[in-house]
């Protein structure tokens, strides 16, 4: 046959309509299809009966399948009218006594078809067929000639025939059941047709055989498929399915399918695709088997290939279903089917088939011997990473994982199976995700990336459409077992943080800047001071506000092409000078730079003499050079103690000076300032006007809302792991306003008392905190502790305003505008008195609404109520 000549086969059965039970052209299909094309059963019952072959059997599939009723009613019609005939016929049959006739159909029936739909029947198109012709191909294959195929097609055709291909429905279902592979309800019915229809007539099926294949054209280049039951070797026909694998590998491939699922041409088909895949050249032999490994095709043409013939004649032969069970399982672990690697075919063929069986280790060995061959490369090493990743047993191998599989990210071979290389590199990610977990020191941070990890893993079990067979199932069976073990793995760390105490996170109150996630709801006024800049910024607000951890923040994310640098004047406090305050600037902005990697800045030492000032300005100058086109920040915190030491006789008012000609000379333009202290430029001395008169903007630092303080009470640092009542949240809020100071103090308590619970108490406390916990909290201890915050809002106000505070913190009754000025004590003008609310409510002690008036924290009116002067 000429290649021009080949047309693709398509041997699938071209019914489109349902049978009838009332036609009688649809019983004779019936009995071509048992006689002559069983394959056409399953194929029926799933196309055109809607029943699918995963389905478990269950009597409701043939109230909902109508074609499978009908075609089980047309069943036992052919059944009981084949029967009369043979009996008419003179052929005598031990299965059915004519006397008991219709007994014996009832009985099997009903007998049948409740088994067959309870539990159903075998996998497949029938279990007599599979065998026989199993047995058949590996006869033929391993003998080859006219003495095999004889051998091979006389005893599979005939255990085909006997066994499999139909037979009485009760006695089908019967044998199914002791074959122990109760599956569906489509076998079943499969199943009863076998033993209903050829049984009965084996003697005449087999030597109908020999005709069939006679008038198949064996010695033509013509043939015909009048027969799909017939096994004896047509080489016209394998004639017909080299030359397509030659000429056209793909076509070839296709052809060899329909013949393997239509047909009992098995031995045909792979003694076809062997000879192809001998003639293969090296770069051919790999593209070739992964073409038929991409689930197209029918996967007994691989296994046939890889396997030995007479090991696998051997193992089918020691399952047969008439050998007691203790018996055959000990033949069957003794005898199994062996995979041939004794050429590059073979073993190509052995490592996709061992995937296709989920036998990850075979697989890798087949593909080692191959590694030499193109494309094979990344096989090996695809099966090395998924044998490898099917072992992992614990969370903490996957790290070790991660790093043997680095190649996965930057394999620069051409790759047949893309598809398998990204999904290696997907479970490269989820295992980097994983270690990270493990490893990381944040409570969290672990369980995030654990459920983070466990999300994608189920989310990758959910498509396993972007997966290729054959590896396919591995894959996902390892996504399966990583999600096990790292659920195991997320369990144990929930367990290990509810039996250890909490780690405290709340340190703002202590005065040192908080840099955890405890930092909070001061996102807008980064944003403000970074659009501001390079004025000078003024950050004002009471003691305990944050102004110096936003400083601290400002420093560790500074505005773009920036260097912050922190002076704190509290520190320098002690500089008996101008002269040594300047070179405590100097020193600390050479040591800051000196960090960024700055090159060629200039010694701090020169500020150092009798002329600070100029000094000073000498030195900026030669750093904003060293700068090359950055911008300095330098942030001045606690600016008050300037005016302090200057009040004191420390400091002289040149340093006023000093400050402007910085912030006003052209050549300075690339330095700024923000000045943190309790004022605004309003509120601070005239010298500090005159200094900054109309170049500056006031950033006020206040109390936190609502929602940010619910933030900071609830999620401090990544490692904290207790709950809070929302009503305690609500609470809080009331009593500090927002007051961040006050907030971490209170929470800082709250932990510290539940630690003390859980380490004396057997019965570790619920972690969850309510109101219920700040019951006997705020002692005077507590406000003693936070005095500093107190006693700075305090100093900070007017005595005639401390006045007002006294009185609305001991009112038995809320105040309002009118009730307050009318109090006895208060004793000044309404313009001082509209005049000190105004000055309140500016700086948040108070709420001056039109309403009562109110303290904003309700802390602070406890504390003026006891502990004020």
């Amino acid at each position: 046959m000429r290649a021009d000549d080949l047309t693709p086969l398509d041997l699938a059965p071209k019914r489109k309509k349902p049978l009838r039970w009332w036609h009688p052209w649809d019983y004779l299909v019936l009995f071509y299809w048992c006689f002559f094309f069983p394959q056409a059963l399953p194929w029926y019952v799933e196309t055109i009966g809607g029943l699918k072959e995963q389905e478990p059997g269950k009597w409701s599939h043939l109230r909902d399948h109508k074609e499978v009723r009908v075609l089980a009613v047309m069943g036992l019609v052919l059944l009981m009218v084949a029967n009369v005939l043979l009996n008419y016929l003179g052929v005598e049959l031990d299965i059915i006594d004519p006397d008991d006739y219709w007994k014996a159909v009832a009985g099997g029936v009903a007998f049948g078809v409740a088994v067959g739909v309870a539990v159903g029947v075998a996998g497949g198109v029938a279990v007599g067929v599979a065998f026989g012709v199993a047995v058949g191909v590996a006869f033929g294959v391993a003998f080859g000639v006219a003495g095999g195929v004889a051998v091979g097609v006389a005893f599979g055709v005939a255990v085909g025939v006997a066994f499999g291909v139909a037979g009485g429905v009760a006695v089908g279902v019967a044998f199914g059941v002791a074959v122990g592979v109760a599956e569906n309800l489509l076998a079943g019915i499969v199943a009863g047709f076998s033993f209903a229809f050829l049984f009965p007539t084996f003697t005449i099926g087999t030597t109908l055989r020999f005709p069939d294949w006679l008038l198949s054209g064996p010695l033509s280049g013509r043939f015909n498929w009048f027969s799909r039951l017939v096994a004896i070797p047509i080489p016209a026909l394998r004639r017909r399915l080299l030359t397509g694998l030659i000429n056209d590998w793909r076509l070839g491939a296709a052809d060899c399918h329909q013949t393997m699922r239509w047909s009992s041409q098995h031995l045909t088909a792979v003694q076809a695709l062997t000879r192809a895949l001998d003639q293969s050249s090296d770069r051919e032999i790999v593209k070739r088997i992964d073409w038929l490994a991409r689930g197209q095709h029918h996967w007994d043409l691989i296994r046939f290939v890889a396997i030995d013939p007479m090991t696998f004649l051997i193992s089918m032969i020691v399952t047969f279903p008439l050998i007691p069970p203790k018996i055959r399982h000990r033949l069957q672990k003794k005898y199994k089917p062996i995979h041939r690697t004794d050429n590059n075919v073979r073993a190509c063929a052995t490592g996709f088939w061992c995937w296709y069986v989920e036998d990850a280790s075979k697989a890798r060995e087949a593909f080692e011997i191959i590694r030499g061959l193109p494309y094979a490369d990344f096989l090996y090493r695809g099966a090395l990473a998924i044998e490898t990743a099917s072992s992992l047993k614990q969370a903490e191998e996957y790290g070790q994982w991660f790093r043997e599989n680095l190649w996965a990210d930057d394999y620069d071979q051409e790759v047949l199976r893309p598809e398998t290389l990204a999904t290696i590199q997907q479970l490269r990610a989820i295992a980097q995700v994983a270690s990270e977990s493990i490893e990381a020191s944040s409570a969290l941070t672990r369980a995030t990336a654990f459920n983070e990890v466990i999300a994608s893993l189920q989310h990758f079990r959910q498509n396993p459409e972007a997966l290729l067979e054959p590896e396919r199932d591995l894959l996902l069976e390892i996504a399966g077992k990583w999600t096990e073990i790292l659920t195991e793995a997320a369990g144990k760390e929930a367990e290990r943080q509810e039996r250890e105490p909490v780690e405290n996170p709340y340190v703002g109150f202590s005065g040192r800047p908080v840099s955890t996630r405890a930092f909070a709801g001061r996102d807008i006024i980064l944003a403000n001071i970074r659009r501001a800049l390079p004025a000078t910024v003024i950050l004002y607000g009471h003691r305990r506000m944050g102004k110096t951890s936003i400083l601290h923040r400002l420093r560790q994310e500074p505005p773009e092409n920036a260097h912050v640098v922190l002076l704190d004047m509290q520190a320098f406090r002690l500089a008996k000078n101008n002269r040594e305050l300047l070179r405590k600037w100097a020193r600390e902005i050479q040591k800051n730079l000196a960090k960024a990697d700055i090159p060629d800045l200039p010694d701090f030492q020169q500020v150092d003499t009798d002329y600070p000032e100029e000094a000073l300005e000498d030195y900026l100058e030669q750093v904003g050079t060293a700068l090359s086109g950055k911008s300095l920040v330098l942030a001045l915190d606690e600016f008050e103690y300037i005016q302090a030491g200057i009040e004191e006789g420390r400091y002289n008012k040149s340093l006023y000076d000093v400050i402007r000609a910085l912030t006003q000379k052209p050549d300075f333009q690339w330095l700024s300032f923000i000045l943190a202290g309790l004022h605004e430029l309003e509120e601070m001395s005239g010298d500090y006007q005159a200094a900054f008169y109309s170049q500056t903007l006031p950033i006020k630092v206040s109390y936190l809302s609502r929602k940010t303080t619910s933030h900071l009470v609830e999620n401090p640092d990544p490692n904290f792991n207790m709950r809070y009542d929302p009503a305690l949240v609500d609470e809080l809020h009331r009593l500090t306003f927002g007051q961040p100071f006050l907030l971490q103090k209170i929470c800082w308590r709250l932990i510290e008392n539940w630690n003390e619970r859980f380490l004396e108490e057997r019965n570790p406390p619920e972690r969850l905190l309510t109101t219920a916990d700040l019951d006997d909290l705020f002692t005077e201890e507590f406000f003693m502790g936070a005095q500093y915050y107190f006693k700075g809002v305090w100093d900070n106000i007017t005595p005639a305003e401390r006045r007002l505070l006294r009185i609305l913190a001991v009112a038995p009754e809320p105040m309002n505008r009118t009730a307050l000025f009318q109090h006895p004590e208060t004793t000044m003008s309404e313009p001082e008195y509209q005049q000190a609310l105004a000055d309140l409510d500016k700086h948040d002690v108070i709420k001056a609404t039109e309403g009562p008036l109110t303290f904003a924290a309700a802390l602070m009116q406890q504390w003026v109520r006891e502990y004020a002067d």
